[in-house]
């Protein structure tokens, strides 16, 4: 994920020849819910996609239908937990939307509610603007709605007309070389002036990439130590099998020469 992307810096991205897909996404801000009954998710986090961002990150509708202009949003079912939330589809919700601020850092979901610093100061919230949304669609609560987050979900539509009311958006992208992605993107995030690139390590690290040589080295390694254990299971499997078979045949053969030596006897006695 490339954060924080200049508008006029989008189709660099877009357009490159690393990038197998990308598609955008924005963090608009918080709105403090009325009648809020639980302390430490008193939010809704608003945010805004564009078509492609709500397949890939796996947004479920339960009822309604998704937003298709600025001014309409679905909300994560999850907000019914709050009790004092009475809206639902079809209702306007007219809100105060703004920043958590803690000293110098916008905070984001990820950060818990109360946020205090080292001295003891505790977060605030800034007001930005006021919106007007209609709702349109109840959501499941999306894998990235932690259930410490202190906000509540809440998606509208990234349509030209808020696009061209922002400074910057995230964008999120399928690198067509996986093996190189690291590289890749980085220079592409220089190209562009871009200063945060989040990695999906944990997908990554399937792909037998890590980002460093040390871990590459390391991954290589433990794949070969894989191999040689295989290895030498297989032959140690191999060579007990050949000793049983052997060692049942000698059993085998003992006992068809002790069967002749005592039917010569038995003949020799008559």
């Amino acid at each position: 994920t490339y954060k924080n992307v200049a508008i006029d810096k989008i189709k660099d991205i877009e357009d490159s020849e690393v990038i197998k897909e990308a598609y955008k996404n924005v963090d608009l801000g918080y709105s403090f819910l009325d009648n809020r009954q639980i302390e430490t998710k008193p939010f809704l986090s608003i945010k805004a996609f564009d078509n492609t961002s709500f397949s890939k990150k796996n947004v479920k509708l339960i009822k309604g239908r998704f937003p298709k202009n600025s001014n309409e949003l679905v909300i994560s079912d999850s907000i019914y937990e709050n009790k004092g939330f009475k809206y639902n589809i079809g209702d306007k919700l007219n809100i105060n939307v703004g920043q958590r601020i803690l000293g110098d850092e916008i905070l984001s979901n990820n950060n818990t509610y109360p946020s205090i610093d080292a001295a003891g100061i505790q977060e605030s919230f800034v007001n930005k603007y006021t919106k007007e949304y209609i709702i349109v669609g109840i959501i499941e609560r999306p894998k990235f709605e932690a259930f410490y987050s202190p906000g509540y979900t809440a998606i509208t539509y990234l349509d030209k007309t808020l696009l061209s009311s922002i400074t910057a958006i995230n964008i999120d992208v399928i690198s067509k070389n996986p093996k190189s992605c690291y590289d890749d993107l980085d220079k592409l995030a220089k190209k562009a002036n871009v200063l945060e690139v989040d990695f999906n390590s944990n997908l990554l690290r399937w792909y037998g990439v890590t980002g460093t040589d040390n871990g590459n080295s390391m991954l290589y390694m433990m794949g070969l130590i894989l191999i040689i254990v295989i290895m030498i299971a297989s032959i140690i499997v191999i060579y007990n099998s050949f000793s049983i078979s052997i060692t049942e045949r000698k059993k085998q053969f003992g006992m068809r020469s002790e069967e002749r030596r005592v039917g010569k006897e038995c003949r020799s006695r008559w």
